[in-house]
């Protein structure tokens, strides 16, 4: 499955090179017609390399024997910063993060530090190194070759977050009517809360229009979908808030409450953190046994994790993460042992 997804990454590489030109100014789609789904794609796949990194590691493998390993790397984390899409910038730091504590916590019992360190700055050197490299290239190979591939729903999506030809964004057609949600002011009410570190936080996170300009109007968004949450659930996914209708949440745990309701939500948000702590349970026990896949559940269900709290990925036939959250997530529950099986 891992080298799989890494052909099929490297297949895509090459038709972004030669017949997807980057445009400056402009956040880098590749193959697709949506920068963000283009990002969505790129954190699982940096998710498979992060896999192959750890077992390279666990191995003390010679640099030179991974230098092809590094440049794949270099060009996913290349094509994240292109795409500019945050939550799969968050998505991978977490990865990354998580990589870290697993690594420190298993190279403390084996008391070994020196290939952990020498892969990091190899990583940071290879990205940092090929980065004008990928760029010029992407830049200029297209327009050699002479035959740019252009998708009828093109968007050109801007830097400063405003797109040209307003195509994308599809929303899917609902036959229900959405709710209309109406969100007023900010005003001064009384909370008990108020003057305690929790109450000043939650008033500034209420109140700051600058955090809800940084995340598109997420903000917002949540508030709404929360004042619509009840027990039974909604026919549709969608809500109008403010006039303007908004295709999704922009976060798992509130959609679910919204289309299934708050025990639908309490139920699915026990089992994304149950596989976050089981993916790292696995990881601790079995890294020596399943080494060369062993981290690839730990990076896909905490990149999946961090993902959802901004993007609505629960639809795993539809979205490429969560086809591979679920499809990972079956390995974590299997029980091996004769003892387990009774």
């Amino acid at each position: 499955m891992k080298d799989a997804a890494k052909w099929a990454f490297l297949i895509m590489a090459a038709v972004a090179f030669f017949c997807r030109p980057f445009i400056g100014g402009a956040r880098y789609a590749g193959i697709f017609t949506n920068p963000n789904m283009f990002g969505l794609y790129l954190y699982v796949i940096f998710a498979v390399y992060m896999s192959d990194l750890d077992w390279s590691v666990q191995r003390n493998r010679p640099v030179r024997k991974s230098l092809l390993m590094y440049v794949q790397m270099a060009l996913v984390i290349f094509f994240i910063l292109l795409s500019q899409a945050r939550t799969s910038t968050m998505a991978a730091g977490a990865i990354l993060a998580a990589w870290i504590i697993c690594r420190v916590a298993v190279n403390r019992k084996q008391k070994t530090f020196l290939p952990f360190f020498k892969s990091i700055g190899m990583l940071i050197f290879t990205a940092a190194a090929l980065f004008p490299i990928f760029l010029f290239g992407l830049t200029h190979i297209p327009t050699w070759v002479g035959h740019p591939i252009v998708f009828q729903d093109d968007v050109l999506y801007l830097s400063n977050g405003k797109k040209i030809e307003d195509i994308g964004d599809r929303i899917i057609k609902e036959n229900f009517p959405n709710e209309n949600v109406v969100m007023e002011e900010n005003k001064k009410r009384k909370d008990p809360f108020e003057y305690t570190i929790i109450g000043r936080f939650f008033k500034r996170l209420d109140t700051e229009d600058t955090l809800n300009r940084l995340s598109s109007g997420r903000i917002t968004i949540y508030k709404a979908y929360i004042s619509k949450q009840n027990h039974l659930g909604h026919k549709n996914i969608a809500l109008n808030i403010n006039g303007k209708k908004v295709a999704h949440a922009h976060n798992n745990w509130l959609q679910f409450g919204y289309t299934y309701g708050i025990f639908a939500m309490l139920f699915y948000s026990i089992i994304t953190v149950l596989s976050v702590w089981f993916s790292c349970r696995m990881y601790i026990r079995e890294f020596r046994k399943k080494g060369s896949y062993c981290f690839l559940p730990v990076a896909v269900s905490v990149g999946f994790f961090m993902a959802t709290l901004t993007e609505c990925l629960f639809l795993p036939f539809e979205l490429f993460p969560a086809f591979v959250f679920w499809f990972v997530f079956s390995d974590l529950f299997v029980k091996s042992t004769p003892a387990e099986c009774r």
